[in-house]
């Protein structure tokens, strides 16, 4: 979507670039630092700087997790980059790196910041600040595998599987070079997926925090360690064995007596002969207590490759003669290929699925699990992805669609899993009724790659298919899944000339670039995520859908993935929907549905879109995005604004998956256009009830105030307060009740509690709602002034996007103030405004208040000029109100008054609009139409939820008031006048004497007093 009127969205840095060479030279810096200061002085440092709620250069520090070896680690917020880290205060111990002179440490430390591999926590950054030196991690959820064994010893086979997962770290980390030398269970980190990281590679030891003797901790050190003798990555095998006796046995194999272990005593290590514990088990952990490390195995590699063997050969000892249940789910369970299997299907070539005999009459139902990648290449991530794409192309297959996927696998396990593993796969495909799972893994001997397949029943440990593809570079996978989609539907008796006719090669339908493919996985993981909020900003996912596109410029989906999230957020997408429609050549026959359906749907032609959307269900019924989009489109005005329809089109998308927020927020838009308020609240209760988030609950306060009970809004904002700490959802909720209920003294107690907060970022929206309580008394002044505390906070948070939504509430006012357009701050706010800020939040946080500001001071010139300006950021969203205004000042009454025509949706979602068309009642003499209207603004309930609501309510609602005044006494109904007058007065008691609103309304009580 390169537009070139279009100023580029922000490309922040992906956590894998920061992992690379920038961190190791960071963290060079880092042990200079170190090595210039005493450790104490270093300690002292940190204790005045490390609290909760401290920032910390981009970091906010949340909570403290712990405390170890060589420092302090809190949860932290990445406020560049908008994720949870784990932030570690670098703490050192009692010797400090400039006792260490030997350059192999800065090396050795280098290397560590290397090390990428899916058992080995990431090390994002490195840096130092004013109170000492830290690392961020990502952050992890779950426990040390420390913490599992205070509560007894791990079952053999789930110890084995820890053990291979550690293994596999050490293995990457030992081919790089890299020793950790800290090894043991609280160094090994159980994730709440079954996953297993090794944590602080390499660094305990650089940063000289590692026990008593220079390096490791006393029970898990190698006797070369305690005799200080040279080491190499032994030791670390010697650890892993220490920590698999200690799982099993309960108990770790080596003592401490008088501060010196019993693995310096003569005599062979114990053994692990306990019941249950195979031979060749025993045997390892035997070689890897070896107290001479010539007796152990050389390093990682040797270790996985014999633990894997074990494990082989208990799987193949408990496998079951027939058909029976599916294994139990455990941490670390990977792909094992049978060597008997393999070999059938080499020699047979491929076998005919038995499930399958003849012609079936039935399309049977697929489900591919993600792939295991064993060669410790991100590239070869997402395999599954594109497998699933070629097997698509299949007439006699339904395979299931990723987002299909991990929609059943929330609904199963609760939560959206990291990936889909075969024992999830399998609960996946009894779920959607599935008669086959497809398993894969590829691996890499040398310079060969190897891809294995196996296909098997959902219920049963039959397998139905097993092949194998081989190539000689990396480059080749594509045309090896491509081949074995092919042997998979032949094995379904599909006949040669029917795969020829479909068959769209992997690399044509998505790309041969690994690393553009890299890229791409990247954005739908943050395409995926943000499609489960209520709001989604797509800003990040387009980023690496560019990145994608930059590697491979004929990349399809790239292109249609930023096309149909720009479509999404009505911006601008013509140049990217271009950009996928040269490249359509390269897409699947339901791409291309799909790409048809968007392009009507850009060009206003919203009922081809429609029945495009219609032509995808009809063949893929299950198609999320098609029901969802038929959705929005009929609550349009070219479909009649039929929100009936809408809702029975979110309900479809809501059988698929029931936490899909986007639906449920949909359903309740269209109860609250139609006025249904006590539909909108029922279904606001159940969303809340289905989905635990702050949107849902958020959307059930909004429903309550809508459906006239207060103080069940109250009572929902106030539990949000106190359990939902981190959001400033509750508060400014609460102060919205005391804002509809015109308690203004209650809802600055409300905003001052928010802007007292540690969090600046809640801080920040405490000070918003100062100033709208200032706007609501009439005191513009004070608010404006009250908005530069914001500025402050936005210029310490480096929040771009945030600073242009106070550039354009000081504009409203100052505005408001002195009666005429704050053309000064118009500018300092288009100065202000970041290329980088999304386009969306350009309209919703700047461009409608200054819109609006213009429209109020009766400026439609600059109102017009600023929409111009906007739409050439990006900020493309129509504004009803405008439309009237300028259709209104051209003569054009009739086309004026369509576009006001609220027929069909009796709440109109753009506030103002009806305080508008009361003015211009009122200007052409209809006092009746005024008041009307003046008191359908006044009773116009806020929904849905938006941060700013309460701000527009401050303008609104006593400029609805004083046209209500007005009307009536137009009307020659002075006494309603009057009483509105002194109603609105009290608010204004202490307003701004010069502001307009506040001189007409007290000039209109004087008239009306001395008419007396």
């Amino acid at each position: 979507m390169e537009n070139p009127t279009q100023i580029p969205e922000p490309e922040p840095q992906a956590p894998e670039e920061r992992a690379a060479g920038p961190v190791s030279v960071q963290l060079r810096e880092l042990l200079n630092e170190l090595a210039g200061a005493p450790a104490r002085d270093l300690r002292e440092a940190w204790l005045k700087g490390l609290r909760e709620g401290a920032l910390v250069g981009r970091f906010e520090l949340l909570r403290e997790l712990g405390r170890g070896g060589f420092g302090v680690v809190y949860e932290a917020r990445d406020r560049e980059l908008g994720r949870l880290v784990a932030f570690k205060a670098v703490r050192p111990g009692n010797r400090s790196v400039s006792e260490m002179r030997e350059q192999w440490l800065q090396r050795e430390a280098e290397a560590a910041a290397q090390l990428n591999h899916p058992n080995i926590v990431t090390l994002h950054d490195a840096g130092k600040s004013e109170h000492g030196p830290y690392l961020i991690f990502e952050l992890l959820q779950g426990e040390t595998l420390a913490q599992r064994l205070g509560r007894g010893p791990l079952p053999v086979r789930q110890a084995l599987a820890v053990a291979i997962e550690v293994a596999r770290g050490l293995a990457h980390a030992h081919a790089s070079g890299v020793v950790h030398r800290d090894l043991k269970p609280s160094n090994v980190f159980l994730t709440g997926d079954g996953g297993v990281k090794v944590l602080d590679f390499g660094l305990a030891h650089v940063f000289g925090a590692a026990g008593l003797r220079g390096g490791g901790t006393p029970e898990y050190m190698a006797p070369e360690q305690w005799r200080q003798e040279p080491d190499d990555a032994r030791v670390d095998v010697f650890a892993l064995g220490t920590i698999l006796f200690e799982s099993i046995a309960g108990e770790p194999p080596f003592r401490l007596v008088n501060d010196r272990s019993t693995c310096l005593e003569p005599g062979p290590a114990p053994r692990l002969d306990r019941p249950g514990v195979p031979q060749a088990l025993a045997d390892l952990v035997a070689a890897m207590l070896s107290k001479d490390p010539a007796g152990r195995p050389r390093a990682g590699q040797a270790v996985l490759a014999r633990l894997v063997e074990v494990e082989a050969s208990l799987a193949a000892e408990s496998r079951p003669a027939s058909p029976g249940p599916a294994p139990a789910r455990r941490p670390g369970r990977r792909f094992v290929l049978g060597a008997a299997v393999v070999a059938a299907a080499i020699v047979a070539g491929v076998a005919a699925w038995k499930l399958f005999p003849g012609e079936p009459a039935t399309r049977p139902v697929v489900v591919v699990t993600d792939f295991v990648n064993e060669t410790d290449e991100p590239e070869l991530e997402g395999l599954s992805r594109m497998l699933i794409t070629s097997l698509e192309q299949s007439r006699r297959l339904v395979v299931l669609t990723r987002p299909r996927m991990m929609d059943l696998a929330r609904q199963i396990s609760g939560e959206a899993p990291a990936r889909i593993d075969e024992p999830l796969g399998r609960e996946v495909a009894r779920r959607a009724g599935a008669a086959a799972v497809v398993m894969g893994l590829v691996r890499r001997f040398g310079s060969l790659y190897v891809v294995d397949l196996q296909v098997m029943q959902p219920s049963a440990n039959e397998f139905l298919l097993a092949a194998r593809e081989q190539g000689s570079r990396k480059e080749e996978v594509p045309a090896m899944l491509d081949r074995l989609s092919d042997r998979m539907r032949s094995g379904l008796r599909e006949r040669a000339s029917e795969i020829r006719a479909s068959r769209l090669p992997v690399a044509s339908a998505l790309t041969g670039n690994l690393e553009a493919w890299r890229h791409f996985l990247r954005g739908e993981e943050l395409f995926e995520l943000q499609q489960a909020t209520e709001a989604p900003a797509y800003a990040a996912a387009r980023v690496e859908y560019r990145r994608a596109i930059a590697l491979a410029p004929d990349f399809f989906m790239a292109h249609y993935r930023i096309a149909w999230t720009l479509a999404y957020e009505q911006l601008d997408a013509r140049e990217a929907l271009s950009g996928a429609l040269a490249h359509s050549d390269r897409a699947t026959p339901k791409e291309r549905l799909y790409l048809e359906a968007l392009k009507a749907q850009v060009e206003s032609r919203t009922r081809d879109a429609v029945r495009l959307n219609l032509k995808i269900l009809e063949r893929y019924p299950s198609e999320k995005e098609a029901w969802f989009a038929l959705a929005r489109l009929s609550q349009s005005r070219e479909m009649g604004y039929d929100h009936a329809r809408a809702i029975e089109y979110a309900r479809k998308v809501l059988e698929l998956a029931p936490d899909y927020a986007p639906a449920w927020e949909q359903i309740l838009r269209s109860f609250f256009a139609l006025g249904q308020d006590a539909k909108l609240l029922e279904n606001a209760q159940e969303y809340a009830a289905k989905v635990t988030s702050v949107s849902a609950w958020e959307h059930l306060g909004h429903a309550q105030l809508v459906a006239g009970r207060p103080a069940e809004a109250e009572k929902t904002f106030r539990q949000m307060a106190e359990t939902m700490t981190g959001s400033s959802a509750g508060p400014l909720g609460l102060g919205l009740v005391r804002l509809q209920e015109l308690d203004l003294p209650g809802a600055e107690r409300e905003y001052r509690r928010l802007a007292s907060a540690a969090d600046p970022r809640l801080a920040r929206e405490g000070h918003y709602g100062l100033s709208w309580v200032s706007a609501f008394r009439g005191r513009y002044r004070e608010a404006g002034f009250r908005l530069d505390e914001v500025l402050r906070l936005d210029a310490r948070l480096r929040d771009a996007s945030d600073l242009t939504r106070a550039w354009g509430q000081k504009i409203l006012w100052q505005t408001l103030g002195s009666g005429r357009l704050a053309e000064d701050l118009v500018q300092r706010g288009l100065r202000a405004i970041d290329p980088r800020v999304e386009p969306y939040l350009l309209y919703r946080h700047f461009y409608w208040f200054a819109i609006y500001a213009a429209l109020l001071s009766n400026r439609l010139d600059r109102a017009l000029e600023l929409e111009t300006h906007g739409k050439a950021l990006g900020a493309n969203h129509p504004t009803r109100l405008l439309g009237v205004a300028q259709a209104r000042a051209k003569g054009r009454r009739d086309e004026a008054l369509a576009l006001a025509n609220r027929r069909h949706s009796p709440r109109d979602l753009t506030l103002g609009l009806p305080l508008y068309l009361g003015e211009w009642a009122l200007a052409e003499g209809r006092p009746q139409d005024a008041i009307q209207l003046a008191t359908e603004s006044l009773e116009l309930p806020v929904f849905p939820p938006h941060p700013d609501v309460a701000g527009f309510r401050t303008v609104v609602w006593p400029r609805s008031l004083l046209l209500r005044a007005r009307a009536e006494a137009a009307a020659g109904n002075a006494q309603q006048a009057q009483a509105d007058l002194a109603r609105l007065l009290d608010l204004w008691r202490d307003a701004d004497p010069a502001a307009p609103d506040v001189a007409q309304a007290r000039a209109l009580r004087a008239r009306l007093a001395t008419s007396r």
